[in-house]
């Protein structure tokens, strides 16, 4: 064999090894017990337009004025629009809907509302994206990554 081939199958089976120890590493991460995430990494890396909690989805209606947020249970009825404009990056913890709006060519805030529909509340008025929870903290990105607890404060910089 020629030294371009060995190298290339070489090249190959190391990529191949380190796809395989990060992806077993993601998914003892994604395991830890006592860990609580508003929504899957993955999700949030494709705009997180659907999140699960419970008998319940939450999704942003792509069929419907550019994605509005909806809710319907696992299997298909009681369907409910909850908010009037798009959004993005869905979360849901405790009875509590997490989300950025998407709005185009406007600011995006950072919204909470109840999984009911009730108690819309704005927690940042600056652009939020890769928006995810994890137990009582809300992590985002705007240039940096920054983090805040789930009412908006305490919102620190930490890359």
């Amino acid at each position: 064999m020629s030294k371009i081939k060995i190298t290339a199958i070489i090249t190959l089976i190391l990529s191949t090894l380190i796809i395989v120890n990060v992806s077993s590493q993601s998914n003892k991460l994604m395991s830890t017990p006592g860990r609580v995430l508003g929504n899957s990494p993955s999700n949030i890396r494709n705009g997180g337009l659907v999140a699960q909690s419970g008998d319940w989805i939450y999704y942003s209606n792509s069929s419907d004025e550019w994605g509005l947020l909806y809710k319907v249970k696992t299997d298909g009825t009681q369907k409910t629009k909850l908010t009037d404009y798009p959004v993005k990056f869905i979360n849901v913890l405790d009875e509590w809907v997490y989300f950025s709006d998407n709005l185009f060519n406007e600011i995006s805030y950072l919204i909470k509302i109840k999984t009911d529909g009730t108690n819309q509340t704005i927690i940042s008025e600056e652009p939020a994206y890769g928006v995810i929870l994890n137990d009582n903290w809300i992590y985002y990105s705007n240039r940096f990554i920054y983090r805040m607890d789930k009412d908006g404060g305490n919102k620190s910089k930490i890359a």
